[in-house]
């Protein structure tokens, strides 16, 4: 299921109406009629406001996970917001070589974030990081 019948369903296992949801999100009708029917696709803040309107993951929402339990709160959200922001302003000066390298260090976090979450584990990667900066005497 993708984003647009994802949130048409929600919408109707609330049971409520395009107006009533555009009013929550502060959108208008038609823009929620465009996301539903997969014309437009909502920005991360608008994206953030339905996960916690519907009390779920925007993994679930984007059709990553068919769970849709353990919500994302709002503040979660402008964490990630910001990240994002704080990102694009601290590279836009990189070199390609650079953007390249921060390109696959960050697929290799999501890498590692899909197989810790695979496995069912958590463990804490700050620990060995630690252990390994410390100097030796």
């Amino acid at each position: 299921m993708n984003l647009s019948e994802r949130l048409a369903t929600l919408r109707q296992i609330k049971d409520i109406g395009q107006k009533v949801l555009a009013s929550h999100l502060k959108v208008s009708i038609g823009t929620i009629s465009n996301y539903e029917n997969g014309v437009h696709q909502p920005d991360l803040d608008t994206l953030c406001r339905f996960a916690e309107y519907y009390d779920v993951t925007i993994d679930y929402l984007l059709g990553r996970t068919a769970h849709s339990a353990s919500p994302l709160n709002y503040q979660e959200c402008n964490i990630y917001m910001e990240l994002r922001e704080r990102i694009f302003l601290e590279t836009a000066n990189l070199s390609p070589e650079s953007l390249h390298t921060l390109e696959w260090i960050t697929r290799l976090l999501a890498d590692y974030e899909i197989t810790v979450k695979s496995a069912n584990t958590a463990p804490c990667i700050a620990q060995p990081l630690a252990q390994t900066q410390q100097p030796t005497e």
